[in-house]
């Protein structure tokens, strides 16, 4: 049995790293206004394709000013 709190070893680790999906996460703080963080969310989701087939998961991190029409965008 493991010990709570240690690391398994690195041939256990790296075995179940396939088991993982890696996320891409885009946080740009207060730097937009709603319309322009609203433009680039549309602008990621158009680019990426909708998200469809990418190997990673993508998150946008808007500020809280911005969820709203980057939802929308979304």
């Amino acid at each position: 049995s493991k010990t709570p709190g240690m690391q398994a070893p690195r041939h256990e680790r790296e075995s179940n790293m396939a088991a993982y999906r890696r996320l891409i996460a885009g946080n740009w703080k207060m730097n937009l206004l709603r319309a322009e963080a609203q433009a680039l969310a549309k602008g990621l989701v158009d680019a990426l394709g909708g998200g469809q087939g990418l190997a990673a998961d993508v998150a946008l991190c808007p500020p809280f000013t911005a969820l709203g029409v980057v939802g929308d965008a979304i």
